[in-house]
C-alpha cells in the first residue's frame, strides 16, 4: 500500500475515483500479543478529525491502538494476491473492538488485486460472464473470470480465519502490482465486485494511479459510484483537504490515509462530512 513511502500528487483532471486481510506470510511473530503501542502519523483529540487506523502484515507482532482510534482497515494479503497476512485474524478481530463512525464499518478489509495477464498460473482457461465467453486468451471474459476467482480467493481466506462478515472491502490499486490496459484491469476489478456485490467494495488509490491503471469506466460499470480510500496524505490537516476532492463521475471520498513518518500505524481520517 501507499504506506511504504509513495504519495502522488492530485491533480485536476477529470477522472473516476471510488470509495480499501491479514499480516505476514508464515511470521512466526503472528501469534504475538498486541502489547507494543503503535507508532501513529497523528492522534486526535476529543471535538478533533474522526481518525481510525489501517494495518497488515508489517504490523504484525503488536498493535495497540490509542483510545481515540474510531475504526480501522486490515489486509488481508501478504504482499500480492492469493497470499495471506498471517497475522489477519488477530488485527481484525482487534478492530471489531474499536468505538466505530457513524458512515463507516467499524473493521473493513482491503485486498491486493492485480492483472497479471496469461502468464499467471491463476489466470482462467475457460468460463463465460458478463464480458464473453473466456477461452484462455488475454480477453476482457478472461479477465473478468480472473477477477471473480480472485475475490473468491479472498472470501476462502476470510472463513480460513474465523472472524465474522465483512460489510466493506476495499481494492488496493496502485501501481506496485502487475496491470495492463486500464481495460482489462476494469474487467478485473468488475469480476470482483460481481463476487462481492456493489455495496460491499470501495477503491484504495490516488487519482494519477487511478487515471492511469483504470481510466474512467464506461457508463453501465459496476465501479461507477463506489466510495474512495485516498492514500498518503503527510498530515490530517492535508486529509482533511483531500476529503473534498473530486474524482468524476464515482463516490465521494470516504477515508483519507494518513502516512506514518517512520513507517510505523498508519491513520486514516474519516471524511464524515
Amino acid at each position: 500500500m501507499g504506506k511504504f513511502g509513495r504519495r502522488t500528487n492530485f491533480i485536476a483532471a477529470p477522472l473516476l475515483a471510488v470509495g480499501i486481510g491479514a499480516c505476514g506470510g508464515g511470521n512466526s511473530s503472528a501469534e504475538a500479543p498486541y502489547s507494543k503501542a503503535p507508532t501513529t502519523a497523528a492522534a486526535t483529540a476529543p471535538g478533533g478529525p474522526v481518525l481510525g487506523y489501517d494495518a497488515s502484515w508489517p504490523q504484525c507482532g503488536g498493535i495497540n491502538p490509542e483510545t481515540h482510534s474510531t475504526f480501522a482497515v486490515i489486509g488481508i494479503n501478504y504482499l500480492k494476491a492469493y497470499t495471506s497476512n498471517s497475522c489477519f485474524r488477530e488485527q481484525f478481530t482487534q478492530a471489531e473492538k474499536l468505538h466505530g463512525v457513524a458512515g463507516l464499518p467499524t473493521a473493513s478489509v482491503y485486498i491486493l488485486p492485480a492483472d497479471p495477464g496469461p502468464t499467471s498460473s491463476h489466470w482462467p482457461k475457460s468460463g463465460t460472464n458478463a464480458d464473453g465467453t473466456c477461452k484462455g486468451g488475454n480477453s476482457l471474459a478472461c479477465a473478468r473470470g480472473y477477477g471473480e476467482a480472485l475475490a473468491e480467493d479472498d472470501l476462502t481466506r476470510l472463513t480460513t480465519a474465523k472472524v465474522g462478515a465483512v460489510a466493506l472491502w476495499w481494492y488496493d490499486v496502485e501501481d506496485t502490482y502487475s496491470w495492463q490496459s486500464p481495460a482489462l484491469n476494469d474487467a478485473v476489478l468488475e469480476g470482483m465486485t460481481d463476487v462481492f456485490g456493489e455495496t460491499r467494495v470501495g477503491i484504495y488509490t490516488s487519482p494519477t494511479q487511478w487515471q492511469s491503471l483504470a481510466g474512467l469506466p464506461p457508463k453501465g460499470s459496476s465501479l461507477r459510484g463506489l466510495p474512495v480510500w485516498v492514500l498518503g496524505a503527510t498530515t490530517v490537516a492535508e486529509a482533511e483537504g483531500d476529503c473534498n476532492e473530486n474524482f468524476g463521475g464515482l463516490g465521494r471520498v470516504r477515508v483519507v490515509q494518513v502516512a506514518a513518518p517512520d513507517g510505523g500505524v498508519d491513520s486514516d481520517v474519516a471524511c464524515t462530512a
